[in-house]
């Protein structure tokens, strides 16, 4: 069996946790769309509710995008190559070369 390189397997772990993060992430904002029909206006017009709707997806999204860029500079240096070429086929069949 073939040794896995340390940046494939941080690549493929960073990949993992993208997707947890994405679910949980999701179902918070369902939870919070739920509980504001579900409770009375009272309670989720209150400071802690508003404070927890602030913060908790925040972190999540902002732990998505960290976790996504960890996920793009590893698959880079285990790969070699930019994962996005397809969006610059003109630069590749020319030689780089632009019109």
């Amino acid at each position: 069996m073939a040794e896995r390189n340390n940046h494939e397997l941080r690549y493929r772990r960073s990949t993992r946790w993208v997707i947890v993060l994405a679910v949980l992430w999701i179902l918070t904002m369902l939870l919070f769309a739920l509980l504001d029909r579900v409770l009375p206006k009272s309670e989720t017009n209150s400071d802690i509710m508003g404070l927890l709707f602030t913060i908790v997806p925040s972190t999540l999204f902002a732990a998505i995008l960290v976790v996504s860029i960890i996920n793009y500079f590893s698959h880079v240096r285990w790969t070699g190559k930019y994962p996005y070429y397809f969006l610059f086929k003109r630069s590749r069949r020319n030689g780089g070369k632009s019109e």
